[in-house]
């Protein structure tokens, strides 16, 4: 991991190689995705990557989307940067990248000046962000649209980062957009 590069993407400024090379990263890492990987993306493309590159190669990637997280029951919302396809290589997992890879990404957070990183994930990730800086919301439902764009209510780990200080809103919350 000593050699490793760092890069600040926003979307519009990916070649489309660098697409290719994402694909082909989040393919590997997510063999059996519900929705496919497409393109670098599966649901709602992101407004920037984070890439990690080691000695050229990709080996880190993780997508970021500022969007407000609504309180259905008051309509107050807080700015997040909802975060999407994080991975490591799996041939480069377990060595601390994937750590490096989010401390990167809570740096951005106060760069794009968020009041919260956010994430939805499966159960067997939830130790992994919890052990990065990272907090399960008590949330019982994010309203959002699904990779069919369907609204769904998704009851499973909501992952939070506090960025600005502000409490985490409670109660049912809507995303409204697709999973990244």
């Amino acid at each position: 991991m000593t050699s490793l590069a760092w890069e600040r993407r926003f979307e519009t400024a990916l070649t489309p190689a660098e697409l290719e090379e994402i694909t082909a990263l989040l393919q590997r890492a997510f063999p059996g995705h519900p929705g496919g990987i497409r393109r670098g993306w599966s649901g709602e493309r992101p407004e920037l990557r984070l890439l990690g590159r080691d000695r050229g190669r990709l080996v880190a990637h993780i997508g970021i989307l500022r969007r407000f997280i609504r309180v259905r029951a008051t309509d107050a919302a807080v700015l997040a940067a909802d975060v999407g396809l994080v991975c490591v290589d799996p041939e480069q997992q377990r060595g601390g990248l994937g750590r490096a890879l989010m401390e990167r990404a809570a740096a951005e957070f106060v760069a794009l000046g968020v009041e919260f990183g956010t994430l939805t994930t499966g159960e067997d990730r939830v130790g992994f962000y919890q052990a990065v800086g990272w907090v399960r919301a008590a949330t019982p439902v994010l309203h959002a649209i699904d990779l069919d764009n369907a609204v769904e209510g998704f009851t499973g780990p909501l992952m939070y980062r506090a960025v600005s200080g502000a409490p985490w809103p409670e109660g049912e919350l809507e995303r409204n957009g697709r999973e990244i």
